[in-house]
């Protein structure tokens, strides 16, 4: 992939919005990407994790956070082309939030220059669909 754009999935936000031993490998990245793109899907699942009370922070500012990483970023719909596109990915554990996730990606065609998440079934499938990879700061797999 030779494009501009740089998608991130909802696992590769959450980094954003709470902290990890990821967050700074991933800030890092990102300043070598200023077009940002997600999908709608991301924004639902960000926000509702931030409403949660799972990150262990104030409900009221994960939100905020939530709301200011998405505030920075361009979504892409979910529509009848990005659903056919994840409905043809095979990957060990790829649920549908995960398939749409690269399904998303897979619509932004030359324009895409990579892809990145931190969850494995998103990797292998973007991976198995030659779409560019990446997990800054993410430790290898095993056997990688």
């Amino acid at each position: 992939m030779s494009g501009e754009l740089i998608y991130l999935d909802s696992s590769a936000l959450l980094r954003l919005v709470v902290r990890t031993s990821e967050t700074d490998a991933l800030r890092e990245e990102l300043l070598r990407w200023p077009e940002r793109v997600t999908s709608r899907i991301s924004w639902l699942e960000l926000l509702r994790y931030a409403r949660s009370g799972k990150a262990g922070l104030d409900r009221a500012a994960c939100e905020r956070s939530a709301a200011d990483v998405l505030s920075r970023i361009a979504l892409v719909e979910v529509d009848r082309a990005v659903v056919e596109a994840a409905a043809g990915l095979e990957a060990p554990g790829l649920g549908v939030p995960e398939a749409l996730h690269v399904g998303a990606a897979l619509s932004l065609g030359k324009d895409l220059g990579a892809l990145v998440s931190y969850s494995g079934a998103v990797l292998l499938a973007a991976d198995g669909a030659r779409l560019a990879v990446l997990a800054p700061g993410a430790a290898p797999e095993p056997g990688a």
